[in-house]
């Protein structure tokens, strides 16, 4: 309820959440320009959706060849299996480019970021667990693009159960984040959104701008309606063979709603099949993607009248469940190119789950696409510089000395 209060409060300054975007202007148009796959399809979007280019796309697909760490390494052989590598969106391997770190959640923070950018915003304002990837990619997006970032963190786990990755998203939090607040719980952190909200509400100003919790918004949800036909292109370009089947981590109801309705409009037959890792997801969680899917339907007939909607008999989607125990968990993947080392657990239990999936007789010779959404290199190298002058939460600061003893940053 205190989230939905929030949601009410920064989309009445947002003005976003319901699309309703002026006209753009000749300097705006110049700024935003962006020959994006959406845009090429429909070019009135383009004339009235901001978005401004953060990854590096589209993002290849690759031929998995063999699996390590797996019962049967052999059964790759048996069933075309291919890696969407949304982990290469924000190339940190070239630690020379200057573009942000991240994955899939570019895909959204493209249209979120310009969206604080043509409302005139000088910082962005968030909220998570002081775990979570979510936040530093969005507060480096913020650094990016030269806007202010606050957030408002909270703890998910206790400290004892913490692991190196997450350490690492938090040293990327205070990074890359301007100002952050530290909360004791979910609840408070709400709390003083709330007042934040009402305070710039009053004034009627747009900075700070909302980037909505976990990016869950119908204007990011279109980055992944853009996702489905970057994959087109592919297709046509003979890269992949069009997929039977399109598997992703269940994560966030906005950007499945947005994949769904781009498969859809797009043309790709392929059934989408949404891999739920962890048993306590919201038992409401198909309707919440339904209710995405509306709005998408919404936003877009109002801005290109001619836009035919997405018909939920035509979804072509399903959600599955792994929670069930995975016997041989998939470590890595070998490519003709490379290996992919698996570090997030979520991705390391869904593939290994699809793999025993598609090892059944029915599904060989069929051509199969796992969307991988994580990082997946080793990111600690982009943490060598924590601000002296920055201030830190004292509670935070235990992680720092746990980061200086596993020697994942140099300088502070």
């Amino acid at each position: 309820m205190l989230l939905l209060i929030t949601f009410i409060f920064f989309h009445s300054v947002n003005y976003l959440y319901s699309f309703s975007i002026p006209k753009r202007t000749q300097e705006y148009s110049v700024l935003f320009s962006s020959d994006i796959p959406l845009f090429k399809q429909h070019p009135i979007f383009k004339k009235q959706l901001p978005h401004i280019n953060l990854g590096i796309f589209p993002t290849p697909i690759h031929k998995v060849e063999k699996f390590c760490d797996c019962a049967d390494e052999s059964i790759a052989s048996h069933f075309n299996l291919y890696i969407k590598r949304d982990d290469l969106c924000s190339c940190n391997k070239n630690l020379l480019t200057q573009k942000p770190i991240g994955n899939y959640v570019l895909r959204a923070l493209e249209f979120l970021m310009a969206g604080a950018l043509y409302n005139n915003a000088k910082e962005i304002l968030t909220m998570g667990q002081i775990n979570s990837y979510y936040v530093p990619v969005i507060s480096s997006c913020a650094t990016n693009t030269n806007l202010e970032s606050t957030v408002l963190l909270y703890p998910e786990k206790t400290f004892k159960n913490i692991t190196p990755e997450e350490i690492q998203n938090i040293l990327l939090t205070l990074k890359y984040t301007t100002n952050i607040l530290y909360f004791h719980s979910e609840a408070l952190a709400n709390i003083e959104l709330i007042k934040i909200g009402r305070e710039y509400a009053q004034k009627n100003i747009i900075t700070p701008y909302l980037i909505p919790f976990y990016c869950q918004d119908t204007l990011g949800a279109i980055g992944f309606v853009n996702a489905a036909y970057e994959l087109q292109e592919q297709i046509q370009d003979n890269i992949i063979n069009e997929p039977t089947n399109i598997f992703i981590n269940l994560e966030n109801p906005a950007f499945i709603a947005g994949l769904i309705v781009g498969l859809r409009i797009s043309g790709i037959k392929s059934k989408l099949w949404a891999v739920k890792i962890d048993a306590c997801y919201e038992k409401n969680i198909t309707q919440k993607i339904f209710e995405y899917i509306t709005d998408l339907n919404e936003s877009l007939a109002n801005l290109c009248p001619r836009f035919t909607k997405v018909s939920f008999d035509n979804l072509n989607f399903n959600i599955i469940s792994s929670t069930q125990q995975v016997k041989n968990i998939v470590t890595k993947l070998i490519f003709p190119q490379e290996n992919l080392l698996i570090k997030d657990e979520k991705n390391k239990i869904a593939i290994s789950f699809l793999i025993n999936l598609l090892s059944q007789e029915e599904n060989k010779n069929i051509t199969n696409l796992f969307w991988f959404t994580n990082y997946a290199e080793d990111i600690s190298l982009t943490t060598t510089q924590i601000s002296p002058n920055k201030k830190i939460p004292e509670q935070l600061k235990k992680y720092l000395a746990l980061a200086q003893q596993k020697k994942f940053y140099i300088n502070i």
